[in-house]
């Protein structure tokens, strides 16, 4: 009797291992249809983003959107081994992967992470500042790169590729937003499919906002008695 005790628990576990193992693969299956599937030109032909052998990370239009990102300056904190600043003086842009940059912004000096836009070099690194709007993904890729894209990209490259016209039907959006000092902005983007093999794109984006500083007439040195004479000039 104790016997067949122990043989049915062991049957009910096995059924429960069973049972965990199916919902198991049913939530990998489900996971696996839901997982949106990234495709990356980092290696200068199409790869899945998963199986690509390079250091990259991408980010599409939504994305950016989310995490409020406009031009170069505010990726730094979305990607690993890679910080941003702006020189106060000339607006370059300069940016630091795994530690290796450049503040040399002048006609004669060469960065270290290659900007490029579409697939064509930038050589300043002030085109940095270029919005990021209406873009079908932003890749980033860490270490060395010059087998792929050439010189001055020591420590990485960026590659900012524009959304391309589709072919499945006209479409367009248009956003606004508010902020705070007045701050305006109107974007939007429309697509139009001409024939089978010609397609137009065309997007806009317009900001404005005022200045965080007010600006206001300094009078203390009026009240000064600057000559010693006696009287306020």
């Amino acid at each position: 009797m104790e016997m067949h005790k122990k043989l049915r628990l062991r049957d009910a576990l096995m059924v429960l291992v069973a049972l965990s193992a199916s919902a198991n693969g049913q939530e990998a299956a489900v996971d696996k249809e839901t997982i949106d599937e990234i495709i990356v030109t980092a290696t200068k032909r199409e790869t899945s983003l998963m199986e690509t052998a390079v250091a990259v990370s991408a980010f599409g239009q939504e994305s950016l959107d989310n995490q409020g990102v406009k031009n170069v300056l505010d990726i730094g904190d979305l990607v690993p081994n890679m910080q941003i600043a702006l020189s106060p003086t000339d607006s370059g842009v300069q940016v630091v992967v795994r530690g290796l940059t450049s503040n040399n912004f002048t006609e004669i000096g060469d960065p270290t992470v290659a900007m490029h836009f579409d697939g064509l070099y930038s050589p300043r690194p002030q085109a940095g500042l270029a919005l990021m709007y209406d873009v079908e993904r932003v890749e980033i890729s860490r270490g060395p790169q010059g087998t792929l894209f050439g010189r001055n990209s020591t420590a990485g490259s960026v590659n900012v590729i524009s959304a391309r016209p589709n072919f499945d039907q006209q479409e367009g959006k248009i956003e606004v937003e508010v902020g705070k000092y007045a701050q305006r902005t109107v974007k939007g983007w429309f697509n139009l499919p001409v024939n089978d093999v010609l397609a137009l794109r065309a997007s806009f984006l317009k900001e404005t906002a005022d200045t965080w500083y007010n600006q206001t007439q300094d009078k203390f040195d009026l009240t000064w008695d600057t000559d010693g004479d006696g009287t306020i000039s």
